[in-house]
């Protein structure tokens, strides 16, 4: 396993390596194509001063040589080298340089004008211009004098033609006669700047590939020290400390959303390991007191075992026990078969008709407290999913509205909506005067109760967790609110819509 430092390493350095081989190879191109161009312009020069010394008369080609100009063809060491040869691959002229045998490039009839690299004759590398034209036409000034015509433009641009056309002068025709210059000189000029060239960009590779490398590494490992440090900090989390946030020395966007999110998960589960702190020690509560009576009426009836009205006045209380252990473990075991997504919505009621045969299975314990139960449901069926599930989220709210009203108090019980693509609102009211704005968030949390209430005997604070549960699986949320103050609103509300008048 590799360090992000060293993942991003890997990865930028062969793309800046591809990039800079590129670079330098384009430059080197250009520049080699730029050098060579100047070179075949200094070669093409050469090859034209030479044309314009060819002259053509009556007597054929000739060539006017000037060694001061043209020295190079004379040195003993390391000379240029030229020859000119008609199209019947006679060599008409050549420089000193060549022996008589020597030739530049093989005579044919049909060469082509161009330029090429060739090994000179003493084996330098060279290159070799060749091209093909007309010679000037020699006008004679003393013929000119003598006679009776003078030259006039057209005679001197005759005179001139590289065409092949025959040319009149004062009555002499004369027929171009196309001919052929080879020159030659050595590239090692040449190849010496390209060599420089190539070192240059070599040097230049390597010492870019240096700066950019340390460059890299410092700008790296101030990119990933914020990285670094979120891994400490995260490396220092544990159950106790799991209320540590995460902090940067400077701010990035991405780990600052990062930062933000892992705070806030950091947030929930310290509050799920309060949560389940907090539903330890309720459970253990909850299950120490029917132990504890279990215990006790056990260990009064094994002390007087022959005390048949003792064990007869005890028959109630054993069952009483038990049962409340039984219904704590059967809340319990729902709540986690519907964490895990084992409780599903099959099938539809029509909540019209199940509200109030509910109700009326509560009319016991709503006499018993002298509390008058308002239900206001829209005329018509009302069918949503979960045929199951319906009848235990009825059947806890309304339970727990007849358990913790006040004697003589009221209970409202308002089912709204539907109209208009309108969300369903089930509402639940009924006085609470013990209940406080911050007690809300908690009264959905498992085995929660206020103090006063935790010695009753029937409830045992899972309910609402139990509603909470079925209403998500059904597709409705739960929330409450008082309104006014000292009246507690539980709300079932199809997602979408969260109001109760």
């Amino acid at each position: 396993m590799i360090t992000f430092f060293q993942h991003l390493s890997r990865s930028l350095l062969p793309a800046f390596l591809i990039a800079l081989i590129i670079s330098g190879l384009l430059i080197r191109l250009l520049m080699g194509q730029s050098l060579t161009n100047e070179f075949d312009q200094g070669l093409t020069s050469r090859a034209q001063a030479l044309m314009a010394i060819t002259e053509q008369d009556e007597d054929g080609v000739e060539l006017e040589v000037y060694p001061e100009a043209l020295n190079r063809y004379f040195l003993d060491s390391e000379p240029d080298y030229f020859e000119i040869y008609n199209q019947s691959g006679l060599r008409l002229f050549y420089s000193e340089s060549l022996d008589a045998d020597e030739t530049l490039e093989p005579v044919s009839t049909q060469s082509i004008d161009g330029i090429i690299d060739k090994a000179l004759p003493d084996g330098r590398p060279g290159r070799l211009i060749k091209q093909t034209y007309y010679p000037k036409i020699d006008i004679d000034d003393d013929e000119l004098a003598s006679g009776t015509e003078q030259p006039t433009e057209k005679n001197v641009q005759q005179a001139f033609s590289a065409s092949g056309v025959p040319v009149n002068i004062n009555g002499l025709t004369l027929i171009p006669e196309e001919v052929t210059v080879t020159v030659a000189t050595s590239r090692e000029s040449l190849d010496h700047t390209l060599n420089q060239l190539n070192l240059i960009l070599l040097l230049t590779g390597v010492l870019t590939t240096s700066v950019v490398l340390l460059l890299q590494h410092r700008a790296l490992e101030q990119a990933v020290r914020p990285l670094q440090e979120m891994s400490e900090q995260i490396s220092k989390l544990s159950v106790e400390r799991i209320d540590q946030n995460l902090s940067l020395s400077y701010p990035i966007v991405e780990l600052d959303v990062l930062k933000t999110q892992f705070n806030r998960m950091l947030g929930r589960l310290s509050e799920g390991f309060q949560r389940e702190r907090r539903f330890s020690s309720d459970l253990a509560h909850e299950i120490r007191t029917p132990l504890a009576e279990l215990r006790t009426m056990t260990e009064v009836m094994h002390r007087w075992p022959d005390d048949q009205n003792l064990k007869v006045s005890f028959h109630d209380d054993l069952l009483n026990s038990v049962g409340r252990m039984e219904r704590l473990i059967q809340n319990l075991l729902e709540l986690s078969r519907g964490e895990l997504g084992l409780k599903g919505a099959e099938g539809i009621v029509d909540l019209s008709r199940l509200i109030p045969r509910v109700v009326t299975s509560h009319n016991i314990e709503f006499l018993a407290k002298d509390l008058v139960v308002n239900t206001e449901i829209p005329d018509g069926f009302i069918f949503v999913k979960g045929r199951d599930i319906w009848p235990l989220i009825l059947q806890n709210l309304i339970s727990n509205a007849a358990a913790y009203s006040p004697p003589h108090s009221t209970v409202d019980i308002v089912l709204s909506g539907g109209e208009l693509n309108e969300k369903w609102v089930l509402c639940i009211s009924n006085s609470a005067p013990d209940i406080e704005e911050e007690d809300l968030p908690k009264l959905f949390d498992r085995l929660w109760r206020k103090d006063q209430s935790r010695t009753g005997s029937h409830h045992s604070g899972l309910g609402l967790s139990l509603v909470s549960m079925y209403a998500a699986s059904v597709g409705f949320t739960v929330s409450a609110k008082l309104n006014p103050p000292g009246r507690l609103n539980l709300l079932l509300t199809e997602l979408g819509e969260n109001q109760c008048d």
